[in-house]
């Protein structure tokens, strides 16, 4: 049995299970891998105010804005303060094993600093589509969209990849993105949104079409309508909170720790797969000779 230098460590259980399956053994890493993650404001002007998925969705991505993972401490780069709340999220995967379905991808939302593993089921995306090739570097583009209803507002999205034999990866991917409604970033160390937020806005109205180059990172357009006027002034007072409801700055867990396990995807194939803390982790495909 031969199995590649990767494998260093893990239970003595899996290790036998794949020598009791295979004798003499090729390795080969798995090459499917996440290679982003991103929110965007869908059925916003950036996207024709259209709430399908479709192309136009990528003009609407939140350029500034980027997934907490774990071990960070969150900031204005990892929340959205547009009006609809967190309608709208995509998943980049670089050569998926197989065609990745909703069910490969798992959601939880939650705004306190107790474990985010255990907060509540997020509502379901009420969209899904896969874009073969249109993610990054021709990654697939796994796009999620909810309803101004079951969006996720004042609180945190957890987004999980599942490892598995559809996505190919080897290792839990988890993210998150949060919503704070009508906060325009002011203050570095809170989420919180007040009269503060509301005279920004009003400092800083255009009340003519922004240009569409840029414009998605205006903090002040809270509508997503290429605008900024009283319409962006009142989203701000009607969301205003207190210490008791405002967005936490959440500092991230690190993945839960998984033991090594032994997949079958064949009858002469058996996949090797380690999850650890701190992204130390090895996933080999092992086939027979």
């Amino acid at each position: 049995m031969r199995i590649g230098q990767g494998i260093h460590r893990g239970s003595s259980s899996a290790l036998a299970l794949a020598a009791a399956v295979c004798e003499n053994l090729e390795t080969r890493q798995l090459l499917s891998s996440v290679t982003g993650a991103y929110l965007f404001y869908n059925n916003s002007a950036f996207d024709g105010n259209n709430a399908a998925i479709n192309a136009s969705d990528d003009a609407a991505i939140a350029t500034d804005k980027a997934p907490l993972r774990e071990l960070q401490k969150a900031n204005f780069g990892n929340y959205s303060s547009y009006s609809r709340g967190l309608n709208g999220l995509m998943i980049d995967i670089a050569s998926p094993n197989g065609t990745p379905t909703l069910t490969d991808f798992s959601f939880r939302a939650g705004n306190n600093t107790s474990d985010p593993f255990q907060w509540s089921a997020a509502p379901a995306p009420t969209g899904f589509a896969v874009r073969k090739g249109a993610g990054l570097n021709g990654a697939d583009r796994f796009e999620f969209t909810w309803s101004d209803t079951s969006a996720v507002k004042g609180k945190w999205l957890q987004a999980t990849v599942i490892p598995n034999v559809r996505t190919g990866i080897f290792v839990r991917e988890t993210l998150y993105f949060g919503s704070a409604i009508g906060d325009t970033g002011n203050n570095a160390s809170s989420a919180g949104v007040d009269a503060a937020d509301q005279l920004k806005v009003r400092a800083n109205q255009t009340n003519q079409t922004l240009s569409a180059t840029g414009s998605a990172l205006n903090p002040y357009d809270l509508n997503r309508d290429r605008r900024v006027d009283a319409a962006d002034q009142l989203i701000a007072l009607a969301n205003q909170t207190s210490s008791a409801n405002e967005l936490t700055l959440i500092t991230t867990p690190a993945n839960p720790i998984s033991d090594l396990a032994a997949e079958t995807l064949g009858s002469q194939e058996v996949r090797l797969i380690w999850q650890a803390h701190l992204r130390v982790e090895t996933g080999y495909s092992v086939q027979m000779a």
